[in-house]
């Protein structure tokens, strides 16, 4: 049965979007996951410098020289910041800003690439799909080079096969995914002939289990964050893309920090475990960070 609490000592009556954190040592799919920690933003009279802060979503993980990372959308006076974190046990370390621009930031797809780190925030304010570089990791970022322009295009990933850059973007006005390619991560993108691809956004980076690539989606039937599917990637070249339905649903509303929503996924191997980060929404749950 779902639930919602109610605790008369906090000042608001929304907390909005939240983040989970999971282990599990088995297959991802299975859903066999152990809690290990959720953070959720106050909404208490507090001197936490957290106060300003409403929201947490579209988690991202990353595995880097033995350390794990965590970045994710921080809304900030009612603006996405890009901001980042070092998981240590259940607890989160280092919470610092990494990217914050003019515009509103959300979506952080960090990679790698060759040795070096980038990321690609979505940036459709702007009508921009950014390509930052690490210059110093987790907190430093230079601008490398704008992909694209003069589109809303939202939650940008990429797979890389047989040395092609694989673009997947969601375009607002459309409502459509796109598909691109290029011959470098930098170089002018090419659209598909596949494209458009008539799927929903992105809802967290390529999973890849067992040689086989899934791609999460969001569901947005009835509302925006209804959950989220997962597709298998058939077939993926120059001239052919296919996919198909895997799990539907994958993630779904359930009692929780997710009681009213979820939208994105991101699983990374670490220490002999895979660590999952999901985004909930619940208009009348509170916790403290």
């Amino acid at each position: 049965m779902k639930y919602r609490l109610k605790r008369s000592s906090y000042q608001f009556k929304k907390v909005s979007w939240s983040i989970g954190l999971y282990t599990t040592t088995e297959d991802f799919q299975f859903k066999k996951w152990k809690k290990s920690l959720n953070f959720y933003w106050f909404s208490i009279k507090t001197k936490h410098p957290y106060t300003h802060v409403s929201g947490f979503a579209d988690p991202f993980l990353v595995a880097q020289k033995g350390k794990l990372f965590l970045f994710y959308e921080a809304i900030v006076n009612k603006k996405g910041e890009i901001w980042s974190a070092e998981i240590i046990g259940n607890k989160l370390k280092e919470v610092q800003s990494a990217i914050i621009e003019p515009f509103h930031l959300s979506y952080p797809n960090v990679f790698e690439d060759n040795g070096d780190f980038y990321m690609i925030p979505e940036s459709s304010e702007d009508k921009t799909v950014r390509l930052y570089k690490s210059l110093e990791f987790p907190l430093k970022w230079e601008l490398k080079k704008v992909l694209h322009s003069g589109s809303r295009f939202v939650d940008t990933n990429f797979l890389k096969i047989e040395n092609i850059y694989y673009w997947f973007t969601f375009d607002l006005d459309l409502n459509l995914t796109r598909l691109f390619y290029s011959d470098t991560i930098s170089s002018e993108w090419i659209e598909h002939k596949g494209s458009p691809i008539v799927s929903n956004r992105n809802a967290g980076n390529f999973i890849f289990s067992n040689n086989e690539i899934f791609r999460p989606v969001q569901i947005s039937k009835r509302h925006y964050g209804e959950g989220v599917n997962l597709l298998k990637i058939v077939e993926l070249n120059k001239e052919k893309y296919e996919e198909n339905q895997y799990i539907v649903p994958f993630l779904s509303s359930e009692k929780g920090f997710n009681l009213d929503g979820t939208h994105h996924i991101s699983t990374v191997q670490f220490k002999g475990k895979t660590i999952i980060a999901v985004d909930g929404k619940n208009n009348n749950f509170y916790n403290v960070i």
